[in-house]
């Protein structure tokens, strides 16, 4: 019940903020319908009782009253199914951007390792058309319920027996409600599967992945996994809505033989004169329309329940929101961070058991440039992660100048960061889009845009492109496609929009670059750290040509940190760090 006020409340809002003026129309003339058929029902009874006392005027106006009556509740259904066709698309518009926006502002990526968040996700995902149409839905069920007891009223001046009719209403409500939840259960069980088989339907359709299966001969492969799961979503919602079908044919079926028997009975009336024969046309006219706004109730009730189940995703996502909101850091970054210190940090991703980082001590100096080294799998990455407060540590603190990452602001303290990574986003966007987006109050600043792609090389292919700077980067679309290491050229170029940054990162942003490339880049950052002396850096590569140059080389393993110092101490320690190195060099013997 709670969440069904809420979701009155709530869609009924959202309606309002859409279009005020369609969403008190549609109120009045569902309204105005209700009114209508119970006024054309009537003059049914005025006309045929008319007829047998032979009363030529009251013929005519009850006729005359009923066709208006009728003309006035077709109409008005015409009008409300545009309307609200209309309303709901605006209302589900601003629903996905709600969604999106809870989905994207909060503080850390933690909720998009969460199987439980990313299937409510799905869950709401693809019932934001429902809650959308749940304010008219809410609308029509009230109109119906109207109806059904103004029709029941009715009943009773013809008889109070007759009244008795809304009762066989309870079962086809009662049986449709328990239809919903048990498709509801069905979907929310089948959300796993559904998420699957759209990863890997993604993964047959884009081209670098379709790449590399059909290199492998995977197709046969790829499709089997999502048939599985797609048989095991498709089987759950068969059987689901078998079972739910079954009972609500029952519902209909206790209600049919009811009003049969209340036929039956109010023809047995007319026989012995215990009521006439108009009095007899209201009771089939209302019982008729009695099944039709219970039928319609039922629907209602249905889209509403459907509805109330989407809003509960809803409220779940942005109960989460709030709460991940209200424990985030509202500290500012009031200047240019002098010192971060890692101490004791440990790291363990959700639902995971092994830790990825443990008991990490490490302090990074203004000025510095830091390098991340070790195997794969030994925590370089995660590293990165928690430095840039895209996870809070599950052990030990990050500290800016002394102060928790967790108490201060994320939005403002990755305003001071920058970086490029190997797994870079290809944003299908125009080539100065891709950019200007590393720095969004510089995005429509051409001259800086220009100079990001020209301090990093890539100007030497944008210049080559039909439309310079504004050609698509998405063949697709009929744009052009940048090779891979070309796409590694301009992820850098968007790091270096953002101007001053505290913090650079550099996760192994030039693997796809040649080795000539690979060094006019890394003699770029360096002419960038040397021209900002309070910059820290912090480099991840597996190429020992790049990591020599670094003041700092943390060498991790199995993600604690067995050694720290510069290239020569590290090669005269002759531990991990030197056996690395030399393994490395012998390759170029």
């Amino acid at each position: 019940m709670k969440h069904l006020l809420h979701l009155a409340r709530h869609t009924i809002v959202l309606s309002w903020r859409a279009d005020p003026k369609a969403s008190a129309f549609v109120g009045a003339i569902v309204l105005l319908e209700v009114g209508a058929l119970a006024l054309f029902a009537l003059a049914q009874r005025w006309v045929v009782d008319a007829a047998f006392d032979s009363t030529v005027l009251a013929l005519a106006a009850a006729a005359v009253l009923g066709g208006v009556a009728y003309s006035v509740g077709a109409a008005g259904n015409r009008v409300v199914v545009n309307l609200q066709q209309d309303l709901a698309e605006r209302v589900d518009i601003t629903l996905n951007q709600e969604v999106l926006g809870i989905t994207t502002r909060l503080r850390t990526l933690e909720h998009l390792e969460r199987p439980d968040y990313l299937d409510r996700v799905v869950l709401l995902g693809r019932s934001t058309s429902e809650l959308a149409a749940a304010g008219i839905a809410l609308c029509r069920t009230a109109s119906a319920i109207i109806s059904v007891g103004l029709s029941v009223f009715l009943l009773s001046t013809v008889h109070p027996a007759l009244g008795l009719l809304v009762l066989l209403a309870l079962p086809p409500i009662y049986m449709s409600m328990l239809a919903q939840r048990h498709r509801e259960r069905a979907r929310r069980r089948a959300a796993t599967d559904e998420r699957r088989d759209a990863r890997l339907h993604q993964l047959a359709i884009e081209a670098g992945s379709a790449q590399q299966i059909r290199v492998m001969g995977s197709e046969r492969l790829i499709d089997d996994w999502a048939d599985v799961a797609r048989l095991r979503l498709i089987r759950l919602q068969v059987k689901a809505y078998l079972a739910a079908t079954g009972w609500q044919i029952t519902g209909w079926m206790i209600y049919s033989v009811g009003f049969a028997a209340a036929l039956a009975i109010a023809a047995g009336m007319v026989g012995v004169g215990a009521i006439t024969l108009g009095s007899l046309v209201l009771v089939v006219t209302l019982g008729t329309r009695l099944r039709a706004e219970v039928r319609r109730a039922v629907s209602s009730i249905q889209q509403v329940a459907r509805a109330a189940t989407a809003a509960e995703h809803y409220v779940w996502l942005r109960d989460f929101d709030r709460a991940a909101t209200a424990s985030a850091g509202t500290s500012p970054v009031t200047g240019p961070v002098g010192r971060i210190e890692l101490r004791g940090v440990s790291f363990t991703y959700p639902g995971a058991t092994v830790p990825v980082l443990r008991d990490v001590d490490l302090t990074l100096e203004a000025g510095q440039t830091v390098a991340l080294v070790g195997l794969n799998g030994a925590g370089k990455t995660t590293l990165v992660k928690l430095l840039t407060g895209m996870y809070d540590p599950t052990g030990g603190t990050v500290l800016l100048d002394g102060r928790p990452i967790s108490e201060i602001d994320a939005e403002g303290w990755r305003r001071r960061t920058s970086g490029a990574f190997q797994d870079s986003t290809r944003f299908k966007t125009t080539v100065a889009e891709a950019v200007g987006i590393g720095d969004l109050d510089r995005i429509d600043d051409a001259v800086a845009i220009r100079r990001a792609i020209d301090a990093t090389g890539i100007d030497v292919f944008v210049d080559r492109l039909p439309d310079g700077v504004d050609t698509l980067l998405d063949r697709s679309m009929g744009g052009h496609e940048f090779s891979g290491g070309q796409w590694q050229r301009l992820a850098l170029a968007r790091a270096y929009m953002r101007e001053a940054p505290d913090l650079q990162v550099l996760d192994e942003p030039t693997a796809a670059l040649d080795p000539q490339a690979e060094h006019e880049v890394h003699a770029l950052y360096a002419e960038r750290t040397s021209n900002a002396p309070g910059l820290i850096t912090l480099l991840v590569s597996h190429r020992f040509s790049t990591v020599r140059m670094a003041d700092l080389i943390v060498v991790l393993r199995d993600g604690a940190v067995v050694e720290k110092g510069s290239h020569r101490s590290l090669i005269e320690a002759g531990g991990d760090y030197a056996e690395l190195y030399e393994s490395q060099a012998q390759q170029y013997q």
